[in-house]
């Protein structure tokens, strides 16, 4: 009796050994099979803007040169992030959707291709291009998200620009004009399509009239000189 108990709880320590070995290279074998088929996260949904250059048929071509150099920003909007406020000094970012570049880049993209559409300076270089350009714009973005105003979302656009002559050894005389603009535009939806939207319709706003006060400027600038008498 004592050896038929012996066999028995031998062949029984046996078999629960090999069985947490074969569970034990189960779980090994499954982990990176879970592991690699996991489903991936939800992918980020990019937008920009997108609008018809302004056209201006009725000014002539100057002959002069504009530079466009990178437009700055506040901070709070130097990123991708779709930004809406939600109450007084709350900003939050729409999840899962971003921005394709930075608003200073696409501000930037914009209008060097609005300028250069336009027509209305014989040519229009960025701060990359080898061109000694007599005119220079730079710009800082101050606001750029989604907002509520008299109870509906808005687009907000806010932007300041600076113009300058580098043909004045003065610095305070080659400052032709230091301006602001702003565009509310309201939005058809509380999504980030429909801010992108709205901001489009916003960014060609400011494109027109920065377009046109930067035309007057350069062009008053050429009568002035005109009117002076020859040496």
């Amino acid at each position: 009796m004592m050896k038929g108990a012996l066999c028995f709880k031998k062949t029984f320590w046996m078999s629960s050994s090999s069985g947490m070995v074969l569970t034990l290279i189960l779980l090994l074998l499954l982990i990176p099979a879970c592991t690699t088929g996991r489903s991936p996260g939800r992918a980020f949904e990019n937008y920009t803007l997108e609008y018809a250059p302004p056209v201006f048929n009725n000014l002539t071509q100057l002959n002069e040169l504009m530079r466009v150099d990178r437009f700055s920003a506040a901070q709070a909007f130097n990123s991708t992030d779709m930004l809406y406020r939600s109450g007084p000094s709350v900003l939050n970012a729409y999840a899962y959707h971003r921005w394709k570049a930075t608003p200073p880049d696409i501000v930037t993209d914009l209008i060097l291709r609005d300028l250069k559409r336009g027509g209305l300076f014989k040519a229009v270089f960025s701060e990359y291009d080898e061109a000694d350009a007599r005119f220079v714009l730079q710009g800082r973005i101050e606001e750029f998200l989604e907002i509520e105003e008299k109870g509906s979302r808005k687009a907000c656009l806010a932007l300041d620009i600076t113009l300058l002559d580098r043909s004045q050894r003065n610095p305070s005389k080659g400052v032709l004009f230091q301006r602001g603009y702003r565009a509310l535009e309201p939005l058809d939806a509380t999504t980030p399509g429909a801010f992108a939207r709205g901001m489009g319709r916003a960014m060609e706003q400011v494109s027109r009239q920065m377009t046109s006060d930067i035309y007057g400027a350069v062009k008053n600038i050429g009568k002035s000189e005109d009117s002076k008498p020859a040496p």
